[in-house]
């Protein structure tokens, strides 16, 4: 999609925080669908940020708008094959932002792709996890008193509770910190 495509359509949509609960909106490369099951999905997992409703006014659009433009803007790089698109879901309880990426143990590459803000789509390869996890933390601006983490799609299908155990957390970060520390879960 092309950038001047890209600004049209934003324009003509109306932002998540005028949405009603329960909305969602998913922004995916071409041929990969929105759901576990997709092929480029099924081994994938997804970095999530969950925005606390009493920070949902100052956060919620530009956190979406960052991560879309990071997407169609190619900010990944050479790490953009591993990402597979971006969602928003709406909810009462707070709003969450997601990158989808597709190796969901390659922690490397999803880190770093997590301080730029996307979700990749195989979720086996570590190392490509945690650099993609890095680029969202970038890109979407998160407070250092805010962790992003990356949960397999796997797992979160098949969770039995509302909280899925994250493969990677990107840890809160102490004000006088430059760069975040990385950990496996």
């Amino acid at each position: 999609m092309g950038s001047l495509v890209f600004k049209s359509l934003y324009s003509n949509i109306q932002p998540p925080t005028g949405l009603p609960w329960n909305s969602d909106y998913y922004l995916f490369r071409e041929g990969i669908k929105p759901m576990w099951e997709d092929p480029s999905n099924i081994k994938g997992g997804r970095w999530l940020t969950q925005i606390e409703r009493t920070k949902r006014a100052e956060r919620l659009d530009n956190c979406w708008l960052e991560l879309m433009m990071a997407l169609v803007g190619e900010q990944f790089s050479n790490l953009g094959s591993n990402v597979c698109g971006a969602v928003v879901n709406v909810r009462q309880k707070g709003d969450k932002v997601a990158l989808w990426t597709r190796d969901g143990t390659n922690d490397e590459t999803n880190l770093i792709i997590g301080n730029v803000a996307l979700w990749t789509r195989d979720g086996t390869n570590d190392e490509t996890n945690l650099i993609i996890g890095n680029v969202m933390r970038e890109k979407l601006g998160t407070p250092p008193d805010e962790s992003l983490r990356y949960e397999i799609h796997k797992d979160a299908s098949t969770r039995t509770g509302s909280v899925v155990k994250p493969r990677l957390v990107l840890p809160k970060r102490h004000p006088r910190e430059d760069t975040p520390k990385t950990s496996t879960a």
